[in-house]
């Protein structure tokens, strides 16, 4: 990335790609926003320092991110809108997923619940790979093109060919075959530098954007009473996504160990009926403490702001505990069905006048 204006407009072209990527009409209406966010007049990164420390501090974003991160943040924060969305964003891209008791159940539960976020942590890997690889592939294309005809000449020579034969045990034959196929490879190369220069640029794009999501975010806890200490301490800097509290039979269950000890050939044996409990923030779900709202008002329940709440990550993170959970009970993948979500039509009605 450049510096100055150019850095600050590609940041604000990647906070619009990627909320309408996440949500087709934008990620803001997750949020009850209709729009995306209108800039304010300063932008982040022509502030003076003191501005910036401000908004750190403010909306307290970490400050080890990346510049890229944090050019990023304080792109978003500095909108109308972002600031806003920030408050949820924040806890879905960096904050922390608890979960209780730590045993090698749960464990197997929250590996195979995490297995989407782990591929995008194995992209970023490969990506980093790429990029520290990519140029020596490129040179040594360059290299083996100006060597390799002069080595298969002199291997096209009898005398070489003897002479080699007689002291080594090398098949030539064999290794002129091997040298076309790396001749056709480093020219393959050359003839596709404009690929080989689109991967890196994505390679890049990945890097930049996967640094500011924090992969390692499943944390086991023995109690349910340090989790809640825990928690309460991550949710005053927004740093915990949700907590999950696993109910499950204890070792000293009769009929746990009775079953344990018939599928010992397994590493994990789930009972039939495994009860989870989910936490999240009020403000990313729905109420449970009553059944329904104490005045009835005569609108549909289709209010992004306030009675779709489970939008903003609680029915995502449950989704992919329960296909978890039946992975894991019955060994095989789960990949059906598709999960839909559509909101209970409402009986049209006139208002009165």
């Amino acid at each position: 990335m450049v510096h100055g204006k150019t850095r600050t407009m590609s940041s604000r072209a990647t906070f619009t790609t990627v909320s309408r990527a996440m949500c087709n009409h934008g990620i803001m209406s997750l949020f009850g926003i209709s729009k995306l966010p209108i800039m304010t007049e300063t932008d982040p990164s022509t502030q003076q320092e003191h501005r910036m420390e401000e908004l750190v501090n403010k909306f307290k974003i970490p400050r080890n991110a990346t510049p890229f991160c944090m050019n990023f943040y304080l792109d978003m924060v500095n909108t109308t809108g972002g600031a806003i969305a920030w408050a949820f964003l924040k806890p879905m891209l960096l904050g922390q997923v608890l979960y209780s008791p730590d045993t090698p159940l749960t464990r197997a539960i929250i590996e195979k619940s995490n297995a989407t976020l782990q591929q995008f942590a194995n992209l970023k890997m490969y990506s980093q790979d790429w990029l520290q690889s990519s140029s020596y592939i490129m040179d040594s294309a360059k290299i083996l093109n100006q060597t390799l005809p002069m080595l298969q000449n002199s291997l096209g020579n009898s005398f070489v060919q003897n002479f080699i034969e007689m002291q080594t045990d090398i098949d030539v034959s064999k290794m002129k075959d091997t040298l076309k196929n790396f001749s056709s490879t480093a020219t393959l190369l050359e003839k596709n530098k404009d690929i080989v220069t689109q991967i890196t640029t994505l390679s890049n794009l990945m890097m930049n954007l996967s640094s500011c999501i924090n992969f390692d975010r499943f944390h086991g806890i023995n109690s349910t009473e340090d989790l809640n200490t825990v928690a309460e301490h991550l949710t005053q800097t927004r740093d915990l996504y949700a907590s999950i509290i696993f109910k499950l039979p204890k070792d000293d269950d009769d009929s746990h160990r009775k079953r344990r000890d018939a599928s010992r050939s397994s590493s994990s044996v789930l009972p039939p009926k495994v009860d989870y409990t989910i936490r999240m923030s009020i403000e990313n779900s729905m109420r449970t403490d009553r059944s329904r709202n104490p005045f009835w008002v005569k609108d549909p329940y289709i209010s992004s702001l306030k009675t779709q709440r489970y939008n903003r990550g609680f029915v995502y993170l449950q989704e992919s505990i329960d296909r978890a959970i039946i992975e894991t009970q019955t060994g095989q993948q789960v990949t059906e069905p598709a999960v839909q979500l559509q909101a209970f039509p409402y009986p049209c009605f006139l208002k009165d006048e």
